[in-house]
């Protein structure tokens, strides 16, 4: 297992008193979302940044690929 920064797991904690349910199904929560938009941002094609989802996630906010950041990117990558 990786290692969890103390904030994290207080956070953690917290959560999984106030909810009464186990740490392990807090971090499983959390780590689902992320491989979430893990994976829907790999759908993307590579060097098309329209081709990327816009993905809205409740109390975060919208992640998004802009295409000013993008084609920065690409033009340091060169």
């Amino acid at each position: 297992m990786r290692v969890i920064q103390k904030q994290v797991l207080r956070k953690w904690q917290e959560i999984a008193a106030k909810y009464n349910v186990s740490i392990d199904d807090i971090r499983e929560v959390e780590t689902s979302i992320w491989n979430y938009v893990k994976s829907e941002m790999a759908k993307g094609i590579k060097g098309q940044y329209n081709t990327f989802k816009n993905i809205y996630l409740r109390y975060f906010g919208t992640f998004y690929v802009r295409s000013d950041r993008f084609d920065y990117i690409n033009k340091k990558r060169k």
